[in-house]
């Protein structure tokens, strides 16, 4: 028998590696290659046992292991043949514990730890087992946040070297080491500070708002590195500017911020509708907010939203006569449901038609309202309290000629005498507005009487008036 692979230093409780292998050879050194005969290993020296595959009939052992320390040697063994005896060999204490080479330094989140972290896989005397290349692997022991980069490494030699361990988060922390059933090693404190500011973004957002009111709570702008962390050193000067909406925003737009956080305390909007904000500081990366409504505020006044316009003497006004309730930025009060009144405020008539409506979502529209004597006009608008509107001027025009009148009667007179004042006709329309516009004839006769008229008895009309002279 011939050890061909010599057992080497091993740890206590460890399978020897590289695998032992015994040859069978005969009496001049030749391997036996035709030998399947069963070989067996035992403890030829030095204190414990041998434990693992102890036989094998290809004699190949794998699994070997010794589990006391100290020097030993082993002796194979197949039958009759002559036993081998093997060179001396250590066996070291077995892997019992980690510990931290080198520990975890102070560092800027993202940054990989420098120097690179280095734990031992040592024995119960604190000797490295350069034997081992199990798994080592660093977790979180305290603190904020989760580990990143490589936190699973293969010892070398008995040693497992960091190098691209991240932390993202700031904070103060501390590092567990573990290997299997290995007693578990806890490293110094370690602070993590932020890295360089990077971005905006919203603490604190901005809220649904009434035109002219100030968001409130206050909007907040972090500024963050690439990572999130508060930049806590930070005073660089945020903006705020509008993102998407229809209105501008008002107040204090600039704020330096103080330990990284700018508050924006005096912020307004006068335009009803959907919002966004960006915040912008610099280069750094800005910060869209949530959408938000600004909704009118309290209803302040009305206007016309469709003004009268010219019309015909006792027809309705077309389009359609509209009034709006607005708040004081001249945002519609779409609420608002309160009663809107339109009279003549300029103009010799009166209007007539439903001159009160309600308003539907702060409009009030007038369909049916009627002037009938002709003229120049105004209309105002009120509603309680609210400030009244006045209208653009207009003009009611008479309606079809309808009609004559008499503008002077005939008077007493003698006989073959011309009638002095002359006699005026007008022609009216069915609400008694001249008609200016109609040059028509218009013919005299007896209506009753003895004689008949002499003259000239049939007149064109000027402007709506037959003058007989």
């Amino acid at each position: 028998m011939v050890f061909d692979q010599q057992p080497s230093t091993a740890s206590a409780l460890d399978p020897i590696s590289p695998a032992i292998t015994v040859a069978v050879e005969d009496q001049y050194g030749n391997i036996v290659t035709t030998d399947s005969s069963s070989v067996t290993v035992g403890l030829n020296s030095g204190a414990g046992a041998l434990g693992g595959t102890l036989t094998e009939a290809v004699a190949t052992f794998s699994d070997v292991y010794v589990t006391a320390i100290g020097s030993h040697t082993l002796s194979a063994s197949d039958g009759s043949l002559t036993s081998a005896i093997s060179d001396s060999f250590m066996v070291t204490p077995a892997a019992t514990q980690l510990a931290y080479f080198v520990q975890p330094s102070d560092v800027t989140a993202g940054a990989a730890n420098s120097p690179s972290i280095v734990v031992d896989v040592e024995n119960q005397y604190g000797t490295v087992v350069v034997t081992d290349s199990s798994d080592v692997t660093l977790s979180i022991a305290s603190g904020p946040g989760a580990i990143g980069g490589t936190d699973t490494v293969a010892a070398v030699d008995g040693v497992a070297t960091f190098d691209n361990v991240k932390l993202d988060t700031v904070g103060t922390y501390t590092l567990t080491a573990s290997d299997g059933d290995l007693t578990t090693a806890t490293s110094n404190s370690l602070t993590v500070s932020p890295a360089a500011a990077s971005q905006l973004a919203y603490a604190v957002q901005p809220s649904n708002v009434a035109a002219g009111i100030t968001d409130s709570p206050s909007i907040v702008l972090d500024v963050e590195d690439a990572y999130g962390n508060l930049i806590t050193t930070d005073n660089s000067n945020v903006t705020l500017s509008i993102g998407s909406g229809p209105g501008s925003v008002y107040g204090t737009l600039t704020v330096a911020a103080s330990d990284g956080v700018a508050t924006f305390s005096t912020v307004n909007f006068r335009v009803a509708g959907s919002y966004t904000l960006t915040a912008s500081d610099g280069s750094l990366t800005p910060a869209t907010s949530n959408s938000f409504t600004v909704t009118p505020a309290p209803a302040s006044h009305l206007i016309f939203a469709t003004q009268p316009s010219n019309v015909i003497a006792g027809a309705a006004n077309s389009p359609s006569i509209v009034l709006d309730v607005e708040d004081q930025f001249g945002n519609l009060v779409t609420s608002d449901s309160s009663n809107v009144t339109i009279a003549v405020s300029y103009g010799a008539g009166s209007a007539s038609g439903t001159l009160t409506v309600a308003a539907g979502g702060g409009v009030a529209t007038f369909n049916n309202v009627e002037i009938d004597k002709s003229g120049n006009y105004e209309l105002t608008a009120t509603d309680g309290g609210l400030l009244e509107a006045t209208s653009n001027g207009f003009t009611v025009s008479p309606a079809a000629a309808s009609k004559l009148v008499y503008g002077f009667q005939p008077s007493g007179v003698t006989a073959g005498v011309a009638d002095s004042p002359s006699i005026v006709a007008v022609v009216e329309d069915q609400y008694n507005n001249i008609i200016t516009t109609d040059s028509s004839n218009v013919t005299l006769s007896v209506a009753t009487g003895p004689g008949s008229a002499g003259g000239t008895l049939t007149v064109a009309a000027t402007s709506g008036v037959a003058t007989f002279s």
